[in-house]
C-alpha cells in the first residue's frame, strides 16, 4: 500500500507540474495544516479513507490504486447528467481543464472519430447549438427542455460559451490527430433527421441551414488539410480508416501517463488513466492507423475522393 501511495504522490505532483507546492495544495484541498500535509506526503502520518475521497476527486485517480495495489478492476469517472440543471456547463468545464492540462504538459490527443468530434462540430455556432440541444432535449429529456424547438431562440448561455471557447482555443494549440471513416457523419445525420421527422425544428429553414453548416464544415477540414504543410507544426493530423473503428474514443497522451475516454449516452464519456486499460487503446489505435491512409497534405485524390462522398451523403440524407 505505501508504494501504492508513492506512485499517488507522484501522480499528484506532475499533474501539479513544476514550480507548485504540492503540500501548499493539500492544506486546501484537505483544510489541513502545512505541516499535517508534509507529515502525510513523507508517510509519516497516514491519509484517512476521507481525504483520499477527497484526493482522488480532485485529482482523477481511482482508490482502487491505494487499496489493492494491483485490481483487476479499475475506477472510470464519469459526468453526471440528469440530476443536474448546469450538466452541459459542467461537462465542457471537464474537458476544457482536461485539455489545459494537456496543453501544459505538451501532450498530444487522439480522436478514433466513430462519430463527429466536438473538435469539429463545436467550430461552428450553429452546430455547437444543434449538438446541445439534440442532447438536453432529446437524450436527456431534461424537463425544462419542454415546448422549445430548435431554431434562433435556442442559444447557449454565456458561461456555456466561455467554456467552449476556451476549448476550442486550447485544442487548437495542441498537437493533435483524427480517423475517420465514412461513417463518421451517420450519427449527427440520424440526429437531424430524427428532429425533422419529430418536428423539433421551428421551422423548414433550420434544416437547410444545419445541412448548410456541414458541408462548410467539410469543405474547411478539406482546405485546411490541403494546406496543411503550410501551416502551424500544431495542424491537424487526419487519417481515412478503411474498417469500421467501433468506438467513439479520445486518447489523451501526457507523456509520463495516458488517459483514455470512451462513449457512452450520445455525448458523455467514461474515462480512466489505468494504464493497462489506456496500453490497450493505444494498440488499438495504431491497430487503425496502419489500416488508415493520411490525407493531411497528401493523397490529393483519395482526401477529394473522400470528403466529396461525405458531402454527397450529407445532401441525400438532408435534402
Amino acid at each position: 500500500m505505501l508504494k501504492a501511495l508513492n506512485q499517488i504522490v507522484n501522480q499528484m505532483e506532475r499533474q501539479l507540474g513544476p514550480g507548485n507546492s504540492l503540500a501548499l495544495e493539500l492544506t486546501q484541498i484537505l483544510d489541513v495544516s502545512i505541516d499535517t500535509a508534509y507529515r502525510r506526503l513523507r508517510g509519516q502520518s497516514q491519509f484517512s479513507l476521507s481525504e483520499l475521497c477527497l484526493l482522488s476527486e480532485h485529482f482523477k485517480f481511482s482508490l482502487d490504486d491505494v487499496i489493492n495495489g494491483h485490481p483487476v478492476s479499475r475506477n472510470f469517472h464519469f459526468n453526471r447528467l440528469y440530476e443536474d440543471e448546469h450538466a452541459f456547463s459542467n461537462y465542457l468545464m471537464a474537458i476544457t481543464e482536461e485539455l489545459e492540462r494537456l496543453r501544459k504538459s505538451n501532450g498530444s490527443i487522439t480522436f478514433v472519430a466513430s462519430e463527429l468530434p466536438i473538435s469539429q462540430s463545436f467550430q461552428d455556432s450553429l452546430l455547437r447549438r444543434f449538438k446541445v440541444f439534440y442532447w438536453q432535449k432529446v437524450i436527456l429529456g431534461q424537463s425544462w427542455m419542454k415546448g422549445i424547438r430548435f431554431g434562433e431562440g435556442f442559444q447557449l448561455g454565456e458561461h456555456s460559451l466561455n467554456y467552449t471557447d476556451r476549448l476550442m482555443s486550447t485544442y487548437h494549440a495542441l498537437q493533435k490527430q483524427e480517423i475517420w471513416t465514412e461513417e463518421t457523419l451517420d450519427d449527427t445525420l440520424r440526429q437531424v433527421v430524427y428532429c425533422k421527422e419529430g418536428g423539433l425544428f421551428e421551422d423548414h429553414i433550420q434544416l437547410k441551414l444545419i445541412r448548410d453548416a456541414l458541408l462548410q464544415l467539410l469543405d474547411r477540414i478539406e482546405r485546411d488539410l490541403e494546406h496543411h504543410s503550410e501551416l502551424k507544426s500544431n495542424a491537424l493530423k487526419f487519417y481515412v480508416c478503411s474498417t469500421e473503428l467501433g468506438n467513439n474514443i479520445v486518447l489523451m497522451d501526457f507523456g509520463d501517463r495516458s488517459k483514455a475516454f470512451v462513449k457512452f449516452n450520445t455525448f458523455n464519456t467514461l474515462s480512466t488513466d489505468y494504464a493497462e486499460f489506456c496500453n490497450e487503446i493505444e494498440r488499438m489505435v495504431d491497430a487503425n492507423l496502419k489500416k488508415s491512409v493520411e490525407i493531411s497534405g497528401k493523397s490529393d485524390v483519395i482526401r477529394y475522393q473522400f470528403f466529396e462522398t461525405l458531402r454527397n451523403k450529407v445532401c441525400r440524407v438532408l435534402d
